[in-house]
């Protein structure tokens, strides 16, 4: 026996290391019920307040300030409600003194509305802006006193608008750009220079255009790629060179897909699609493989002026959630 303990010990000191990740453990630490709500969206004002806006079954936009503590306990503060009605919206932050936020209008026209939040959660409308008809809308901060909107009209047009907020809250329109037709909008911000559309495109495919924005607020296209045929989509940036996509694909799965920018003016290249083997370590470019496989795990890298998918995750689906229940 005392053989047989050296032997094991022996073979464990030999054994090869794999990447050691960290564990981010989410639990819930409290909650509060709000107002009724056929829409909603939140944003954050600072590391303990946010706000929530949500539109009631009577179309009516009302924004309230939360206090949230470390022990997950909420306090409401302030509310405030905007004029019309919408049927689409968002918000996004603006800082640590108020949030934007960017609707459908009731004629059917993109509308930005700054909002002042105060110490004390009080809430208090400021400028306002317009834009022409929309039928999808999607925004982001691009820092405190920038936005840059995504939108779709009626024909699936995509343009990308950037707007300024001075101190007032006044709401200044500057450049503008446009990208393919397409029928599902999000977008995302790398960096204060670099922001990234993604639709679902006319064919009905993934499809992420980069482009540069720079201090004047102009923007122009840099480059494309497209992925596999979707229903839905949504994205995020994690870093200044990586953007993270989530789509639901036409059989009713969920993929995530890392894009990574690789020089000043890239484009966009198609991300690999994880093997089986590589599909319980970490997703969306992140994951690690046992041994290193490029061909699953990371696209081998691409010339230099290219953006290169880093892998992929692909949700198993409802099937696989039932048999998971089962088990």
């Amino acid at each position: 026996m005392k053989f047989l303990r050296v032997a094991i010990l022996i073979a464990l000191t030999f054994l090869p290391t794999a990447p050691a990740y960290a564990q981010s453990l989410l639990f819930r630490a409290g909650d509060i019920v709000g107002d009724p709500a056929s829409l909603i969206s939140a944003a954050p004002i600072n590391d303990e307040n946010l706000v929530t806006g949500i539109v009631s079954g009577q179309g009516l936009l009302t924004l309230t300030d939360w206090s949230v503590t470390q022990n997950g306990i909420f306090t409401r503060n302030g509310s405030a409600q905007a004029n019309g009605t919408t049927a689409d919206f968002v918000l996004v932050d603006t800082g640590s003194t108020g949030v934007m936020a960017v609707v459908k209008a009731q004629d059917g026209t993109l509308k930005l509305i700054d909002w002042t939040v105060s110490p004390s959660g009080a809430i208090a409308r400021a400028g306002s802006a317009w834009a022409g008809p929309i039928a999808r809308l999607a925004a982001v901060a691009v820092g405190d006193t920038r936005v840059v909107t995504a939108t779709q009209d009626t024909t699936g047009a995509t343009k990308l608008i950037a707007w300024d907020i001075d101190g007032s809250g006044n709401i200044t329109r500057r450049g503008s750009a446009a990208t393919s037709a397409g029928s599902a909008v999000a977008i995302a911000v790398l960096s204060p220079t670099r922001v990234a559309s993604v639709i679902r495109n006319s064919a009905g495919n993934l499809e992420i255009t980069l482009f540069s924005l720079d201090p004047t607020g102009n923007l122009a296209a840099l480059g494309t790629a497209q992925g596999p045929a979707v229903s839905t989509v949504s994205a995020t940036g994690v870093s200044l060179d990586r953007v993270v996509t989530a789509s639901r694909l036409a059989n009713g799965s969920t993929e995530v897909d890392a894009w990574t920018n690789l020089s000043d003016t890239p484009v966009l290249a198609s991300s690999g699609q994880a093997g089986p083997d590589t599909r319980r370590h970490y997703m969306a470019g992140l994951r690690q493989c046992d041994p290193p496989r490029q061909d699953h795990c990371r696209c081998h890298r691409s010339p230099v002026g290219r953006l290169a998918g880093m892998g992929s995750h692909r949700d198993a689906g409802p099937a696989a959630e039932r048999n998971a229940e089962a088990d």
